[in-house]
């Protein structure tokens, strides 16, 4: 569960006018009868516009281990990222659906070892590197470079053998063995698109100058401090699951690493910072009873749920009555409802509830039933 708090606003309320109509019946220029009416109407009022420009300051949680989305594992990579880079493909989060993005279309070869890319014509890098199969290429060669030593991105690209650039703009990305995860993988933040101009320029540095073809480009990184973001005005590509298109509304983004609580709290409630992100539910659940902020929550899709793992090979829970016991014996809701104040939602196995191949038919296994578990 990702929880933000931030600033309060508001649709406006419809509103409500008083209506005067004088009504003058004549007859050969002579007036015979003149009223007034009169009536209250209701008028309802277009939501406000969203607002252009500014910046937005937010406040994370960690310093993260390292930013350069091929190389780093570290859950930053995505949530700040995800504004900088353009994945070849993006993924509905509610559906799952595989949707275009820097990719315009695919076809994958009867024996599911071949994945053909075609790739749009109209995106450049940051840096006015053009973006084509050759920039896409030298991204997933570096991902899966032993000198890399990614310790996530790779894994996204499964059993990948090798990477052809067919022509200007078509990728063809040949598999060891067939795999149904790869255009998923294809979509994550963590396989992105970098200019190679600018990884040849910076090499070991790149974490700190990085381009993409995203909304918003890197202006400074400075590690343990702060990351900013600025608008790209030449944005003109952005996928069909988005409710805006073109260039973002907003001209700037900060993204302060603030990992103490002490800190991170009372920076939004001065108004140093606009939003924060996963603050102690105590604190959550208090500062939605003011007026003046808003909790956010998100489900976020991921495939465990925090978890304890038993030992299944040291007694008394290599017995599966026991470990049966544990589970009958939790009262998991209790738990959620005191100490994270009712903002997570309870686990029922392995895979977390918002992992596209859970089943809800897990959910009755084991319910909270004391005497069952003595």
């Amino acid at each position: 569960l990702l929880c933000a708090l931030l600033a309060a606003c508001a649709a406006p309320a419809p509103q409500v006018v008083t209506v005067k109509e004088t009504v003058v019946v004549t007859t050969e220029n002579v007036v015979e009868v003149e009223k007034v009416v009169q009536q209250t109407v209701e008028v309802p009022l277009a939501p406000t516009a969203a607002p252009k420009g500014g910046k937005l300051v937010m406040g994370t949680d960690k310093f993260p281990s390292g930013l350069d989305p091929h190389v780093n594992s570290s859950w930053d990579v995505m949530r700040i990222l995800v504004s900088v880079y353009d994945p070849l493909v993006w993924q509905d989060p509610e559906t799952g659906e595989i949707l275009p993005g820097l990719a315009e279309s695919w076809e994958i070869s009867d024996d599911g070892l071949r994945y053909t890319l075609r790739l749009r014509k109209d995106v450049s890098f940051h840096d006015g590197t053009p973006f084509n199969a050759e920039a896409a290429k030298f991204s997933l060669d570096r991902i899966l470079a032993p000198e890399t030593q990614s310790q996530y991105a790779k894994a996204f690209l499964g059993p990948t053998d090798s990477i052809d650039a067919v022509d200007e703009y078509t990728l063809r990305i040949n598999l060891k063995t067939p795999s149904a995860y790869l255009l998923s993988g294809l979509s994550q933040t963590y396989v992105a698109m970098v200019s190679p101009a600018a990884v040849e320029r910076w090499g070991s540095e790149y974490q700190l100058h990085q381009v993409g073809t995203g909304p918003f480009i890197m202006k400074e990184y400075v590690p343990k401090d702060h990351v900013t973001l600025t608008r790209n005005d030449k944005y003109s590509w952005a996928p069909s699951i988005f409710e805006h298109q073109g260039p973002a509304y907003l001209e700037e983004i900060e993204w302060r690493f603030l990992p103490e609580e002490a800190t991170r709290l009372p920076a939004l409630e001065t108004g140093d910072v606009q939003l924060v992100i996963s603050l102690p539910p105590v604190d959550a659940a208090r500062l939605t009873n003011l007026a003046d902020f808003s909790l956010l929550t998100s489900r976020l899709r991921v495939t465990q749920p925090l978890e304890f793992f038993i030992n299944t090979q040291k007694s008394p829970t290599d017995d599966i009555r026991v470990r049966q016991a544990l589970n009958y014996a939790t009262d998991q809701q209790s738990i959620l409802n005191s100490v994270l104040r009712g903002l997570y939602l309870p686990a029922h196995g392995p895979l977390a509830g918002t992992a596209f191949e859970y089943s809800d038919q897990v959910e009755d296994m084991y319910p909270y039933d004391v005497e069952k578990a003595r």
